[in-house]
């Protein structure tokens, strides 16, 4: 929520789709310039909704951030393998 209020202010145009699944049509529609999405969804969570995105082809270029709190390596992997961009942002 926090982000999404951010960017708003930043004068981004942002969609909040209420679950992953939703999110997948809602990129399929608005074809947007980049989606961050959480990991952990319902319906469908964030490794899904990135696979799913990047098998087709007329999403597939769509750059996509995954958010998560993963510390593991092994979380990070799935999520880097999925087809997100990996971005490391450390909490002070």
């Amino acid at each position: 929520m926090m982000l999404c209020l951010w960017l708003k202010r930043l004068g981004y145009e942002v969609t909040e789709p209420k679950d992953g699944g939703a999110g997948v049509e809602s990129a399929r529609e608005s074809m947007p310039d980049l989606i961050i999405s959480d990991v952990n969804m319902p319906v469908m969570d964030g490794l899904a909704v990135c696979n799913t995105l990047k098998e087709d082809p007329a999403t597939s270029d769509i750059p996509l951030v995954l958010l998560t709190s993963y510390e593991d390596v092994e979380g990070r992997v799935k999520a880097t393998q999925a087809g997100s961009r990996r971005l490391s942002v450390q909490s002070a």
